[in-house]
């Protein structure tokens, strides 16, 4: 299968998807636990980044999808238009708009364990619905939106699932299609 893998720099296919996850959707959980059907998982959190934003970063993201790997990454507009840019298959893992209240929970929660950081729940409360909405009419990325009390964890299944098939269908340059606007919902399909 790995012929089949999206060309992610001339000689280097992609083994692994690269998957766009939301603030507070459990990327550093599902690092911990690790991912299904051996793959690795890779958390590329941006706030790495001071230098070379976003090409270094988006350099990186391509490196690690080369690899048989769950490549978590941040949600920022520029580092999807760059990632599906170079071809790169995604996923794209944010809640259900009407969870505002639980989200901004979840970052107040995770602040209380590092105090002294910018308060982000106040940054997502302000822009809650523009981010929401620039997320669900992102084209070109496999949706899974999270209902209430649901973790990327829940879905990294269905993200997998869907890159293997993607790929193993892959068309006749050797790189695969994207998902399209396929939505999986805590592990369902919605």
């Amino acid at each position: 299968m790995a012929s089949s893998r999206r060309n992610v720099e001339a000689g280097v296919g992609q083994q692994g998807p690269v998957v766009f996850g939301f603030t507070c959707v459990g990327k550093t959980g599902l690092l911990r636990r690790g991912a299904p059907d051996g793959y690795e998982v890779v958390d590329l959190d941006s706030a790495d980044w001071k230098d070379g934003w976003p090409d270094g970063y988006v350099e990186a993201i391509a490196r690690a999808a080369s690899r048989r790997a769950v490549v978590l990454v941040s949600t920022h507009a520029e580092v999807r238009e760059a990632v599906l840019r170079r071809g790169l298959w995604s996923a794209l893992v944010y809640p259900l708009r009407e969870l505002r209240a639980e989200w901004l929970q979840r970052l107040r929660d995770r602040q209380a364990t590092c105090p002294g950081g910018p308060d982000l729940a106040s940054v997502f409360g302000a822009n809650w619905d523009l981010w929401l909405e620039q997320l669900e009419s992102q084209r070109g990325v496999m949706h899974c939106v999270l209902p209430s009390g649901s973790f990327i964890t829940e879905c990294v299944a269905d993200v997998l699932q869907v890159f293997e098939e993607q790929c193993a269908r892959g068309s006749d340059d050797g790189r695969a299609e994207h998902a399209g606007e396929r939505v999986c919902t805590g592990g369902r399909d919605a």
